[in-house]
């Protein structure tokens, strides 16, 4: 069994229907178990609000609900605030540093011992954790 965490790309793409996503996040469902991180959270929800036409907020914040039902919720905790600050460090000495919100989820990811499935590969490679190109 694998621990999966969703990036923000990827959970957008499943609203939008993508067929390839969806059966990817489906198959998930039968053998593996799948994360949905705070900072994703945090992107979608800004997006649905700043984006979405007033007839489509509820359903667009329905389905978000609906797919948190079938994933577990993963946050920054202790562990992962640490390794953000360690990594935030190590990239700035190398003088690479990198989106916060991406660190952030890197950090999650690493210390929860997750693979991220995203479209961004680059935005996290060198982070020491294993990710997955949809």
């Amino acid at each position: 069994m694998v621990d999966y965490c969703l990036d923000t790309n990827i959970i957008i793409e499943f609203f939008k229907g993508d067929e390839e996503i969806i059966k990817k996040i489906n198959a998930l469902f039968e053998k593996d178990r799948l994360f949905i991180n705070s900072i994703s959270l945090c992107e979608i929800y800004r997006g649905i609000y700043l984006y979405s036409k007033d007839k489509r907020l509820k359903k667009e914040l329905d389905d978000v609900k609906s797919l948190l039902c079938f994933a577990t919720f993963v946050t920054l905790d202790f562990d992962s605030s640490e390794e953000f600050g360690r990594l935030s460090y190590e990239l700035k000495k190398k003088g690479k540093p990198t989106q916060e919100a991406d660190l952030m989820i890197a950090s999650i990811c690493k210390t929860n011992n997750l693979v991220l499935v995203t479209k961004d590969k680059k935005h996290f490679k060198n982070l020491g954790i294993k990710v997955e190109d949809w």
